[in-house]
């Protein structure tokens, strides 16, 4: 990345674009937030990029989804930009600083984003979040459902109670009014002046502050010191294709490609049956993420002898050519999806897939007074955020699919399931969402699979000697897929929102 862009970016701004209504398809979006989504539609329809659209995007989801993606976290997002033929990866995770802090990077890392790929002014995307936040924000069914499941936390602390449930503490309900006025007035400062009014600005001092009272410890250096990263993607042959995954430190991008290299190098998945289906997921999960090559019980056992449908020679080539995931991550035992993201896809072709953290569920709990920002947790071994995936062409420019999912392992298992059976087994991409998943689920060798899953599929399992645990969901997916390219045939692209969230799609046209 060049100086001067990072330096622009860390100051905001960017090219400037005409707003113009787009006469014919103009895009893609789907979101874990479904206003959102909506913003997403509404800048791609008035002649905005991908790029243009995330930012957007993000800083919606930063009002209406505090939870997830909230001002005090961070996240990985990958772009495919059809003019260069290529893909990068920008990872703005947030960062522990040594006193117990976390500085947030998601600010950061959409100036960056700006900076490098967007065309409409910077002022005007944050007006549509300003604008939400300020007169029209209310609780969505996504947000309610959040609240329910982490309400023990927020009443931990009195600031982010008296912010998320109210003055009585009581249960917010879908619909209720949304009042965040020091949020919207924190994201009004960095409409004006850009990422510098958070990072650079007095405003770094009152975070600094506000967080140390909070008994989470940074310094104003800490703050300003913040710099998200712009790296080369993990590169995956897909035919005449290329997937690409994030590298370390962002989770799950080593196993997601490693998992897509089993079932299509070693393994045909797209020509077998559903039942032998589950069982390659089951393998290459566990493969993937590191279940055990043996064990003293039933589960981890069979769990090695599912692996056994690979060709051990060829598998350990392929394992060798992945770094493993490094030390401190969490292992994929968790079924939680406590992570959010988008994809979009632009009318020319240049797509943007993004997953964002708090490290958990309403990050720490934590408020920093007066600024109506909701603090990540120490990261402290958990996944997140979990790698997304662009499918491209980098000979052609042509794009074929995207996809982000949140929550560590689950996530990872969830993204490579819908990738599989829409790209390598060719099923529409509402059906490849809706299919039931499967992960295994390291130390003790079980295999979580969903509720719907079918009774051949369990059988097939169990046929291997495998332990299965029925869960609810794994994990939840934002995908759209072109089958023929998104410029050869934009008529025939789908765009999905994971029916196990609450989250929207949406077409622009």
């Amino acid at each position: 990345m060049g100086l001067a862009a990072l330096l622009a970016a860390c100051g905001g701004g960017g090219p400037s674009g005409q707003v113009v209504e787009v006469d014919g398809f103009a895009g893609l979006a789907a979101a874990d937030e479904p206003f959102a989504a909506t913003v997403g539609r509404d800048i791609l329809g008035n002649g905005g990029g991908a790029a243009d659209a995330a930012v957007a995007m993000y800083f919606t989801m930063a009002v209406t989804l505090p939870s997830r993606a909230g001002l005090g976290g961070g996240g990985v997002c990958i772009v495919f930009d059809r003019e260069e033929e290529a893909g990068e990866v920008i990872d703005f995770r947030p960062k522990t600083t040594p006193g117990g802090g976390v500085v947030p990077g998601s600010t950061r890392g959409m100036a960056v984003l700006h900076a490098r790929r967007g065309s409409q002014r910077w002022e005007y995307l944050l007006s549509r979040a300003e604008n939400r936040g300020r007169f029209s924000a209310t609780y969505s069914r996504a947000l309610i459902r959040d609240i329910e499941t982490g309400q023990a936390k927020l009443r931990g602390d009195a600031e982010t109670a008296r912010i998320l449930l109210g003055p009585e503490g009581a249960l917010p309900r879908e619909g209720d009014k949304l009042e965040q006025l020091e949020l919207v007035t924190v994201i009004s400062g960095i409409r004006r002046e850009g990422a510098g009014y958070f990072y650079a600005g007095p405003f770094a001092q009152r975070l600094a502050e506000a967080s140390s009272l909070a008994g989470a410890a940074m310094t104003t250096d800490d703050v300003r010191g913040y710099t998200p990263q712009v790296a080369e993607a993990i590169k995956v042959p897909v035919g005449s294709h290329t997937a690409f995954f994030a590298p370390q430190p962002a989770y799950g991008g080593t196993a997601g490609a490693l998992i897509w290299s089993l079932l299509t190098e070693l393994r045909d998945y797209g020509a077998a049956s559903a039942e032998e289906r589950a069982t390659l997921l089951a393998a290459a999960s566990g493969t993937a993420l590191g279940a055990p090559a043996a064990g003293g019980n039933g589960g981890a056992v069979g769990l090695a002898a599912t692996q056994g449908v690979f060709d051990q020679g060829e598998l350990q080539r392929l394992k060798a050519s992945y770094r493993p995931e490094p030390a401190g991550f969490a292992g994929p035992g968790a079924a939680t999806s406590e992570g959010a993201g988008f994809v979009v896809a632009d009318q020319w072709g240049t797509a943007v897939a993004c997953s964002f953290t708090m490290n958990g569920l309403f990050g720490s709990g934590r408020t920093a007074r007066g600024t109506g920002l909701l603090l990540a947790a120490e990261a402290r071994g958990k996944a997140g955020p979990t790698s997304p995936v662009i499918l491209a062409n980098e000979h052609n420019g042509e794009f074929f699919f995207a996809a982000s999912a949140g929550g560590g392992a689950a996530g990872v298992a969830a993204l490579s399931t819908v990738m599989l059976e829409a790209v390598a087994a060719e099923r529409p991409l509402p059906e490849a969402v809706e299919r039931g998943r499967v992960q295994a689920s390291p130390p003790d060798g079980t295999v979580l699979i969903e509720s719907g899953l079918s009774a051949g599929e369990r059988a097939a399992l169990a046929a291997q000697g495998l332990q299965v645990v029925p869960v609810d969901r794994l994990g939840r997916v934002n995908a759209l897929h072109c089958p023929r390219g998104l410029r050869r045939d934009p008529e025939a692209c789908q765009v999905v929102s994971d029916p196990r969230g609450w989250g929207l799609a949406r077409r622009a046209e």
